[in-house]
């Protein structure tokens, strides 16, 4: 068990290390965008945002799920590799195909979607954008981490976040494109990223495609394309609907306040990334399987504390790096955290009834459930109470799909979750949210002075409840014991 969550941390502190450095690069670039997009330019990024999300989920055919899964299946290289190969074959051509009839037949359907957006200047862009990450860019980070080469996949992505960023940066700041020169920034750092992962590729496939395994890859990942999607109206259909009832300014503080929650997204997701690999090994090896429930609680707190630590943070991030035009972003971030948390929590059994069960055919319409959930409340309350009702309705979304996993998830496997502490992980994080909202009214400099004393309160309240076991608080005095030798 030790080996195991030594391995656990390990590659979730990779994963997590990355994702710190882009989304905290990202959070340190929000002073220089603010101050060169104005709200209504940051609306319309949010609205391609969107829309790139949606064409990647379509046009990648449930790709990344597939690679990890055949990956652990498939012993032989040489098969793994044609495979690999023939998956590659199917990504460029529909991908590339499906793109193009949008680009080319889709206008009338892009202006009636889309009522403030000009369809030339932003949507044909994000189009583009959709294609290179869908034929080039998903392969590469699956594959790192079937192989849990957590390294290379952080380095792929800063090598995304960077290229992007800069090609950003040169458009939007240095020749003032607004939303249009970010959206050409994208298309710059996406087309550099998808040649070098095509020249890496090549080394990695036999140009000799396993024609045989298309069937298989289709019918494991097919399923996993309208969950996808799903998740898509789920996570972000608000920003569709918002905008056709909020102004454009209105969505970009949105925007900026899920951009916060997105930082949470990451986190919980780096902690997932690392869990795939031993949720497919359970499913042939005992021994893992056993390991699963301790697992999963600490993976509960270890998101439980990233997600309050940004809860707490982000009102005062926000009025640090922002005009005052985006401020309201930080309150309205919180939500949308919960929102998150509840995601993370979700992977669980997610993992479980993919990975381990090998049961994708379900999950899209548990996701199109709860999304349907989230659209109703949307269109019923965003006209009415603007964006801090799609703030909230997608909490709402994103747990009721945490439930209707978890029940679907333990009658295709029952895994047994220490339900009593992940209760005392919930309950001791909503406690030390609301101290910390009390005592957080100080100037800005010193409340971010306090906020690392405040992430204490948590494993602090969880001892007082009674949380820790014997073990764990032995390693909690060693590691105290450390501490003060160190001092």
């Amino acid at each position: 068990m030790r080996e195991t969550i030594a391995r656990l941390g390990r590659l979730s502190a990779i994963y997590a290390a990355g994702d710190i450095l882009t989304r905290g690069a990202a959070l340190l670039l929000l002073p220089i965008y603010t101050r060169s997009l104005s709200p209504a330019d940051y609306g319309i990024v949010g609205v391609t945002e969107m829309l790139k999300q949606v064409l990647n989920m379509l046009l990648s055919l449930g790709a990344a799920g597939a690679v990890i899964r055949f990956h652990a299946t498939i012993t032989d290289e040489p098969e793994r590799r044609r495979t690999l190969s023939m998956l590659w074959l199917l990504l460029f051509l529909v991908s590339g195909l499906g793109s193009l009839a949008l680009l080319t037949f889709g206008r009338p359907l892009l202006e009636a979607l889309f009522a403030q957006v000009d369809v030339d200047r932003y949507i044909r862009p994000a189009v583009i954008i959709a294609f290179l990450n869908s034929a080039f860019l998903v392969i590469p980070q699956s594959l790192f981490r079937a192989r849990e080469q957590a390294g290379l996949y952080v380095a792929f992505s800063l090598g995304i976040f960077s290229s992007t960023n800069l090609a950003i940066i040169w458009q939007v700041v240095l020749h003032d494109g607004g939303a249009e020169g970010y959206l050409k920034g994208q298309l710059i750092g996406s087309g550099l990223m998808a040649l070098i992962a095509a020249l890496w590729l090549v080394r990695q496939v036999d140009l000799r495609p396993a024609w045989h395994a298309a069937r298989p890859l289709l019918i494991y990942g097919l399923p996993l394309v309208p969950h996808f999607v799903a998740h898509w109206a789920l996570g972000l259909s608000d920003r569709l609907i918002l905008e056709r009832f909020v102004s454009l300014s209105d969505l970009g503080v949105y925007t900026l306040a899920y951009q916060i929650g997105m930082v949470a997204q990451l986190l919980v997701q780096s902690v997932s990334n690392a869990l795939l690999p031993m949720f497919g090994r359970a499913a042939i090896d005992s021994s893992e399987w056993d390991r699963l429930p301790r697992i999963a609680t600490y993976v509960v707190f270890v998101d439980a504390l990233a997600v309050l630590a940004l809860a707490l943070a982000a009102p005062t991030l926000i009025r640090m790096a922002t005009p005052p035009a985006y401020h309201a972003a930080g309150h309205l971030a919180v939500p949308i955290l919960l929102g998150y948390l509840a995601f993370g929590l979700y992977s669980l059994p997610t993992n479980n009834l993919a990975q381990t069960a090998g049961r994708t055919g379900l999950l899209p319409f548990l996701t199109l459930g709860a999304a349907s959930v989230n659209i109703g409340l949307n269109l019923w309350l965003v006209p009415h109470f603007g964006i801090w009702a799609a703030a909230i309705t997608s909490a709402i979304g994103y747990i009721v799909l945490l439930l209707l996993v978890w029940l679907v998830s333990q009658r295709a496997r029952t895994l047994p979750y220490e339900y009593a502490r992940i209760g005392k992980i919930l309950l001791a994080t909503a406690i030390a949210f609301m101290i910390g909202r009390y005592i957080l009214q100080f100037e800005l400099l010193l409340n971010l002075m306090l906020m690392p004393l405040l992430l204490l309160l948590l494993p602090a309240i969880l001892w007082l409840l009674g949380f820790w076991t014997t073990q764990e608080r032995a390693l909690i005095d060693s590691l105290r014991g450390r501490l003060n030798v160190w001092r």
